[in-house]
């Protein structure tokens, strides 16, 4: 499910189909697995468009206490949580080396959708 929402630039629904990964026993159990999981929640709701589910998911993201463990993600998500504006020259000096060392912003075709 994963891949059919990265092919269709379904931002929201990866997102979601993560959260449900994430919650499985197999990942709660492996705290790797659980913060890579986690990091690949915080970048593809940021992706989302926002609306109203997009906003109540990421306000229910940033209550998981494993985003102490990431602290670059949970910048990276209460960025897009406040309402100030975010420069783009400023979010990609700060953020884009750890980015791009993910699938969702290589240098793939897919990280440059």
């Amino acid at each position: 499910m994963i891949e059919l929402g990265q092919h269709e630039a379904d931002y929201l629904d990866i997102c979601k189909n993560f959260r449900q990964v994430y919650d499985t026993a197999s990942i709660q159990e492996d705290s790797a697995k659980k913060v890579d999981t986690l990091r690949n929640i915080v970048l593809y709701i940021v992706l989302a468009k926002f609306d109203n589910e997009q906003s109540d998911l990421i306000h229910r993201i940033k209550t998981d206490k494993i985003l102490d463990d990431i602290p670059v993600y949970k910048n990276i998500l209460e960025r897009f949580i406040n309402n100030e504006i975010i420069r783009q020259a400023d979010f990609c000096n700060e953020f884009e080396a750890e980015l791009r060392q993910t699938d969702a912003f290589n240098k793939s075709e897919l990280g440059e959708k």
